[in-house]
Formats: C-alpha cells, sequence, structure tokens
C-alpha cells in the first residue's frame, strides 16, 4: 500500500519523483525504490512524507482508507508568513529567516500561555 500511495499524492501534487527526492535531501533513485516496492521510507522519511503531501501517516501507511487531508507543509508555510505579515510581525523585504527564527524562539518561551489562549477562543 505504502508504494501506491506515495506515487499517487506525488502525482497529484504535480511533483516529480526528482522533486520530492530534493525536499527530502536523497536521490531520485530512493523515491522510485519506495514507489516501486524495492525498499521502504524510514520513519523520518515517512514522517516527512506525510508533511509534505498534506496527510496523516496513517493514510500514507494504508491505515486508513481515506486521506485526512491537511494543507501541505509548503501552503501552511505561506499563509502563516502572509498572517504574520499582515500583522506586521515579519517584513518580506527582509531575509525571513531570522524573523521566524525570533518568533520561534518568542512561542517557545511563552507556550504555556499561548496553550491557555487559544483555549479560550475555542
Amino acid at each position: 500500500m505504502l508504494p501506491q500511495r506515495i506515487k499517487q499524492l506525488r502525482l497529484e501534487n504535480n511533483l516529480s519523483q526528482q522533486a520530492i527526492a530534493q525536499k527530502l535531501n536523497l536521490t531520485q533513485q530512493a523515491i522510485a525504490k519506495w514507489e516501486g516496492g524495492d525498499s521502504k521510507p524510514d520513519s523520518d522519511n515517512i514522517n516527512e512524507l506525510a508533511r509534505l503531501f498534506g496527510v496523516t501517516t496513517d493514510y500514507l501507511l494504508g491505515l486508513e482508507e481515506f486521506s485526512q487531508k491537511k494543507e501541505p507543509l509548503e501552503k501552511e508555510a505561506l499563509k502563516l508568513a502572509i498572517t504574520l505579515e499582515k500583522m506586521g510581525l515579519i517584513d518580506p523585504a527582509k531575509d525571513l529567516a531570522p524573523q521566524i527564527e525570533i518568533l520561534l524562539k518568542f512561542i517557545e518561551r511563552n507556550k504555556d500561555f499561548i496553550v491557555e489562549l487559544s483555549k479560550k477562543h475555542d
């Protein structure tokens, strides 16, 4: 089931084996072996594939019949960047990496407060 799901999701997302390989820092041959059933991705790569395709690992592994589609990671990152820009928290004209690093540190230091605040809005 895993080889078919990888290929199906890759094609649905209009990605080549080479594109997947680049995103995972692997070779195109590794992706071809996964799709051909000649080898299996390790757990880290299964998690990365699920994030990339916006599905659960259970769906990818064939443990769920239907995909519980989530936003692919790149779309989530783009939405976050747009939201942060609108809030004035980042400046897209500048390098985003240092800005995002600062935000991540802020979130890490204040995660308990953020969790409590999000519970109040549910």
